[in-house]
């Protein structure tokens, strides 16, 4: 239904008469707008923006645009992300008008450090220009950091657990099967761990609902749910 309203939408404005009209009666009723999640945009979300905000130089209604987002989560196809569509406002928003988040408010210092080590090792991780990863700091809002007292102490923090499979060729399904299994794995042994009081979320034992699994399409949720609940795990 999104999809079909959009569609319809973008062909209005893109009329030759009506078009431009109806352009300049959104922009006077909606004078500013906001897309937060903005990587979630399609093509023909995109072409409305365009055309009542990005194409109103020659009108003397003022008008704003806000884009909020991040192309490294335009990998979520199934939401209808479209990384191009985010290129192709990188493109049209001039680079004064960019910015960036210098902090990250979501998750504890260990961890930013981590991550900021490991997407800046290659300064091509993203194998495209206008995808950057910017080094961000901690925010001042407190998290409680997860904590494995089996494998880490105060002096040897480990922020980041990255698992591979040794094997030199897996078929797709193969690695989708063997990356379901793993995961219920870790998370088994995680909660087994905060059982023995070894694992914790700031001064508490980690709990299931602590944990969340992200997948690319909702049939692997379907299977990680499934394998989840062959160990005895139930999953929301």
């Amino acid at each position: 239904t999104r999809l079909t309203h959009s569609l319809e939408v973008a062909q209005a404005l893109g009329h030759d008469e009506m078009g431009m009209e109806l352009a300049q009666r959104l922009r006077a009723r909606y004078p500013a707008a906001l897309v937060d999640e903005f990587q979630d945009t399609d093509d023909y979300q995109y072409r409305i923006l365009q055309k009542i905000y990005l194409h109103a130089a020659d009108t003397p209604q003022p008008c704003a645009l806000f884009l909020v987002g991040d192309p490294k989560q335009a990998i979520y196809r199934f939401r209808g992300a479209d990384v191009y569509t985010y290129l192709q406002a990188y493109d049209d928003v001039d680079a004064h008008n960019r910015h960036h988040l210098n902090a990250n408010q979501r998750s504890v210092s260990p961890l930013i450090q981590a991550l900021n080590q490991f997407f800046t090792v290659n300064a091509d991780a993203f194998k495209q220009d206008k995808i950057r990863y910017h080094q961000v700091s901690a925010g001042e809002r407190p998290h409680q950091p997860l904590r494995d007292e089996r494998e880490s102490d105060q002096d040897n923090f480990q922020a980041l657990r990255l698992l591979y499979n040794p094997a030199d060729q897996l078929n797709a399904g193969q690695g989708r099967e063997w990356a379901v299994q793993t995961c219920v794995n870790e998370i088994v042994r995680l909660l087994n761990g905060a059982a023995n009081g070894a694992v914790r979320l700031g001064e508490r034992p980690l709990e299931g609902k602590d944990i969340v699994i992200l997948v690319r399409a909702h049939f692997e949720a379907d299977m990680c749910r499934a394998a989840l609940a062959k160990a005895g795990i139930k999953a929301a």
